[in-house]
């Protein structure tokens, strides 16, 4: 999506808190003059360019509209995600940002890794001491996606992290807000409206690839909900319990056969080994403990 110069100039506005009237005056223009760039009655002189860039900390290029073609950034991703560990994963699509603000492949990637830094569950990649700073920008970033991706699955997955940080933040009316764009009924899905559509056509084989996939979207699901379950049972100092939970995740991969890294190491709820051994050591349960302890493999 291409947006006007005005178009461009209010949203980098809205986004820093300013005012028009705050922009005139570190501009030393009129504010008449930044309400008529906005609603396409004027533009900037060429001259202003590169205060209003400065001002908003981004290019040039994304003032003027001139964004990036998606193999650009697919080559931004590949080599930010090449970086040793998600912190400077996270700092390089910031950068990227910077240039392309409204790009939607940066925004989503930039809310995957800001989880990982800002949860505490997520282990070893959390940040304490930036957590904070990442959590607001997380916020913005989620309404920026909201307001200009077409893609829904990115805007419910930018609802949902948010839903998850402004829970841990003790935020809960923003989460409750976030959480009511989702609807109650889980076969809400594209996949399934794709099967009733080749079921309807006779093209029973794109049929069953359908529902193959909705089948693996809720196994993934059902997995990361025994998860949460075990981990709420822990906190409960319900140890027998969440360990229950944790097992029955190990018999839905035995079940479904699907792809082990996957389903036992749950980017939200942590590695379920390390989470099985732990209840099995607060259990007293030491030798089983090791045994999952070396049954555990090796995540890429």
């Amino acid at each position: 999506m291409v947006f006007s110069i005005g178009e461009t100039i209010k949203r980098l506005r809205r986004e820093r808190g300013i005012t028009q009237e705050q922009l005139a005056e570190r501009l030393n223009i009129s504010a008449q003059a930044v309400s008529k760039w906005e609603n396409g009655l004027s533009l900037p002189d060429i001259s202003q360019l590169a205060p209003l860039a400065r001002e908003f900390q981004v290019s040039a290029d994304v003032l003027v509209g001139l964004g990036t073609d998606g193999t650009d950034i697919g080559d931004i991703l590949e080599q930010a995600y090449r970086l040793p560990d998600v912190e400077k994963t996270y700092d390089a699509l910031q950068e990227a940002l910077a240039c392309y603000p409204n790009s939607p492949a940066l925004l989503v990637n930039s809310l995957e890794c800001g989880i990982t830094l800002v949860c505490p569950e997520s282990g070893g990649d959390y940040n304490r001491e930036r957590a904070e700073q990442i959590y607001k920008n997380c916020e913005r970033q989620a309404r920026t996606l909201a307001e200009y991706s077409k893609n829904v699955n990115d805007i419910m997955r930018a609802n949902m992290i948010m839903v998850i940080l402004h829970s841990s933040y003790g935020n809960r009316a923003a989460a409750m807000k976030c959480a009511e764009k989702f609807p109650c009924r889980p076969d809400m899905t594209w996949n399934k409206m794709m099967s009733y559509i080749a079921n309807a056509e006779g093209n029973y084989k794109d049929e069953v690839d359908y529902c193959q996939e909705d089948i693996d979207l809720h196994v993934y699901n059902l997995a990361s909900i025994l998860t949460q379950q075990g981990l709420a049972y822990e906190k409960l100092e319900r140890y027998s319990d969440a360990k229950n939970s944790f097992r029955a995740v190990f018999s839905l991969v035995e079940i479904f056969d699907r792809e082990r890294k996957q389903l036992l190491h749950l980017q939200e709820r942590g590695d379920v080994y390390e989470l099985l051994i732990r209840v099995c050591q607060r259990l007293g349960e030491n030798e089983e403990a090791e045994r999952w302890q070396m049954e555990k493999p090796v995540f890429d």
